[in-house]
């Protein structure tokens, strides 16, 4: 996934979750919005 793919579905991700209907689906949605972060964080490590 792109860097610019990832950030877009990031923000879907949590426009979704902010219309979630119940608490747990908004959690769901915000965990996945959340790995999507971790994905786009990579690209800065340096080793």
């Amino acid at each position: 996934m792109k860097p610019n793919e990832a950030k877009q579905k990031y923000i879907e991700l949590l426009a979704e979750a902010e219309n979630a209907s119940g608490r747990k689906e908004a959690v769901k949605l915000i965990h996945k919005a959340d790995k999507v972060r971790m994905k786009l964080g990579e690209g800065d490590k340096v080793e």
